[in-house]
């Protein structure tokens, strides 16, 4: 059928079938066989997600197809299936390698903008199943790990995809990619680099925070030969558009630090990952959860280095040894771990800033909400102690004592009058 014929006949039904699937929710995989260049820009225009399977036996290749619309939708394939029988090892590893180089890192981003190596088929008759370990190394080697089933959509934003991403091919920065929505990046682990249209280039590492708007051709990803983790958010929204207009979301500040790492991929993943309930309300809270933590990220980048990061550990510090957590009173030493610090580190730091150390601040803590209590008179000495993890009533008010410079029984007396 000629490239006239189809678009007579087959284009259109094509994209009345592919407008109405994705009106119901779903992505879009579009398969063709054999040569499609003729009527590639047909395909392209019915709107699917993903174009399969890119035969190279009809002569085509993924860099061609990724130059040309690459940014538009997800590429899978070129990778030719008869290689799997009749291939040496060698040449099916580079196969599925030239199909990462030249069709880009797999995005995580609305299954658009990317490529997933695969075979031009798969399941057919005669093939050596035995074979295709020789392909899972390099289909295995972008690992990504979704946080969420589906997008979160609410009327303030919507978060499309989070996630963690490790060991990418990366963007090429001759062929910059223009995503079409807000995204974070937080480098785990890098030796990478950043590039943008703005003539913004700079060298990633684990700390370093990557922020990418809608309009905004940039690339990113790990040098030659090195390993690559990071975490990634996808989002939009009119919550978001007000912030970018703020200067909150700042396309001319695109990359800056935020340590230590453990802390802050551990805020990232709690706030993005989805509550247990389902519908309306879950949505809003997780996206209030994410608009929290990309408030502090933009307020330490707008502070100076060293005292905003400061400034993160400290609060962190100080909440978790003056609130008791389901786990109980965190000792010292358990939120040392927690913000990332080592212990005789963290107590020195905190103490030169707080002015005493971290256990006294703590008891001080304790000692405050036992007054509070026995303010409001309803519970015991007893049970305050057991509350508040003393071993038992004695050392609770010699506790007491030490803080409030009277024991709880005068403090009683005293809230009440006596």
């Amino acid at each position: 059928m000629s490239p006239a014929r189809f678009s007579e006949f087959v284009t259109p039904c094509l994209a009345e079938l592919t407008r109405g699937y994705r009106d119901l929710g779903y992505y879009v995989i579009k398969h063709t066989d054999g040569n499609l260049m003729p009527i590639l820009d047909q395909l392209v225009q019915t709107g699917p997600h993903a174009l399969h399977s890119l035969d190279p036996q009809g002569g085509v290749d993924i860099a061609e197809v990724k130059r040309r619309y690459g940014r538009q939708l997800c590429l899978i394939g070129n990778v030719h299936c008869g290689m799997l029988d009749t291939g040496a090892p060698e040449q099916i590893r580079e196969a599925a390698s030239y199909a990462l180089r030249h069709g880009g890192l797999p995005q995580p981003v609305k299954l658009t903008g990317g490529i997933g190596a695969g075979v031009e088929q798969m399941g057919l008759q005669g093939i050596n199943s035995c074979r295709l370990w020789d392909f899972v190394p390099y289909s295995r080697k972008i690992r990504v790990r979704p946080w969420l089933a589906s997008p979160l959509v609410t009327e303030v934003g919507t978060l499309q995809l989070a996630g963690a991403l490790e060991d990418g091919v990366g963007l090429d920065p001759a062929a910059m990619r223009v995503l079409g929505s807000y995204a974070l990046i937080y480098i785990l682990a890098a030796d990478g680099y950043y590039a943008d249209a703005n003539g913004v280039r700079r060298d990633l590492r684990g700390g370093d925070v990557v922020l990418i708007t809608p309009e905004l051709a940039h690339a990113y990803g790990p040098k030659p030969g090195t390993r690559w983790r990071h975490l990634y958010a996808v989002f939009s929204g009119p919550q978001f558009d007000l912030w970018r207009r703020q200067g909150l979301l700042d396309p001319g500040r695109p990359v800056w630090r935020a340590e230590p790492v453990d802390f802050w991929a551990r805020r990232l993943e709690e706030a993005v990952l989805p509550d247990e309930g389902h519908g309306h309300a879950a949505a809003l809270r997780t996206l209030g959860r994410f608009l929290e933590v990309l408030a502090a990220l933009a307020a330490l980048r707008d502070a100076d280095e060293h005292d905003a990061q400061e400034v993160a550990w400290l609060d962190e510090s100080r909440r978790l040894l003056g609130g008791v957590e389901a786990r109980g009173w965190l000792a010292p030493q358990d939120v040392a771990r927690e913000v990332g610090l080592n212990y005789e580190n963290f107590r020195k730091q905190f103490t030169v800033r707080i002015g005493m150390s971290p256990g006294r601040f703590q008891m001080r803590k304790r000692i405050e909400r036992a007054q509070s209590a026995i303010y409001h008179g309803d519970r015991t000495l007893k049970q305050l102690a057991e509350e508040l993890e003393f071993c038992d009533v004695f050392h609770f008010s010699k506790a007491f004592k030490q803080v409030a410079g009277v024991s709880p029984s005068t403090f009683r007396r005293k809230v009440r009058g006596g």
